[in-house]
């Protein structure tokens, strides 16, 4: 999995899902397919981490969110659950 802030081709947020194995094995394709589900188990997990601004456990290390961590996933998997934001097409 890759993030970028910016990807240069989109020009905008974007998460790389990809398989290291050539011809893959199928994983990508079925995350793919249960993007809805995974979003909302994403959402779920912030939800309900007992934590005030992010943390290890539901939004990864701090440093790399500025400690705005919980707030922006929470409004990140949002967009995405509510198809405001993200792509299906592959």
């Amino acid at each position: 999995m890759v993030a970028q802030i910016r990807s240069p081709h989109a020009q905008r947020p974007v998460v790389y899902l990809y398989e290291a194995v050539p011809g893959g094995v199928g994983m990508a394709a079925r995350l793919f397919q249960r993007h809805d589900e995974l979003v909302a188990g994403a959402k779920d997990l912030v939800g309900d981490c007992r934590c005030e601004d992010g943390c290890p456990a539901c939004t990864g290390p701090r440093g790399e969110t500025g400690g705005n961590g919980r707030v922006l996933a929470e409004r990140l998997l949002g967009l995405l659950r509510d198809g405001t934001i993200g792509s299906r097409a592959a």
